[in-house]
C-alpha cells in the first residue's frame, strides 16, 4: 500500500488525546490516517475534525485541524493516508 504524507503534527495535548495537524493535503472525517515511526505505525479512522474550535467534516490543504489521536504523537511527526 502506497502512503502519501498529508501533514505534520503541530502540537499534542496528552490530557485530552488531541493533536493539531498542519495539513498539506485535504482530510475528511471517515478517512483513515497513519502515524508513528518507521518501526511502529498506527492507523485510525478520523472521527472528528475541528478548525478553530468549530467542527468540520473536511479540511483543505493549508488548514490546521484538531482531531483525537489514539496514541501519543510528537510535534513534527508526519501524518499519512493511502495514496489515491
Amino acid at each position: 500500500m502506497e502512503m502519501q504524507q498529508i501533514g505534520n503534527v503541530v502540537e499534542y495535548f496528552e490530557d485530552i488525546s488531541v493533536a493539531t495537524i498542519s495539513l498539506t493535503q485535504p482530510l475528511a472525517v471517515g478517512e483513515e490516517i497513519w502515524y508513528g515511526t518507521d518501526d511502529e505505525m498506527s492507523s485510525q479512522t478520523v472521527e472528528s475534525l475541528e478548525i478553530e474550535k468549530e467542527s468540520v467534516d473536511q479540511a483543505e490543504a493549508g488548514a490546521v485541524v484538531a482531531t483525537h489521536i489514539h496514541r501519543v504523537v510528537e510535534p513534527g511527526m508526519p501524518i499519512y493516508k493511502k495514496a489515491e
